[in-house]
């Protein structure tokens, strides 16, 4: 069993990494709404899944619960599912892309 000290760290250091992967992707979380979203995760109390935060701390949370598995498709499409959970405006969360336009970096 972690200690208190070593699960507020853990829980830091796992906030820090969804803060800064959000940020990357464009989009800007409430900090202190991950910090709790992953402490909720790891102590495994219910979530609301209609907040964005619940769903980058769920997989980042699961990453860390899964280090042993092989990485693989079905990995993959775990975790993506799981961060686009009650995405209304996304045509597919099932599989890979499927359209030709390619991805774009906006700066």
């Amino acid at each position: 069993m972690e200690t208190s000290v070593l699960a507020d760290i853990r829980i830091e250091q796992l906030s820090e990494e969804a803060f800064r992967t959000s940020e990357i992707e464009g989009e800007l979380l409430n900090r202190n709404s991950v910090k709790l979203s992953i402490r909720k995760n790891i102590q495994k109390q219910k979530i609301d899944w209609n907040l964005k935060e619940n769903n980058i701390a769920a997989v980042v949370v699961d990453t860390q619960n899964s280090v042993e598995e092989p990485l693989s498709e079905s990995l993959l499409f775990r975790w993506y599912k799981i961060l686009m959970k009650n995405r209304q405006n996304l045509l597919n969360t099932e599989g890979f892309r499927t359209h030709q336009e390619p991805l774009r970096l906006e700066i």
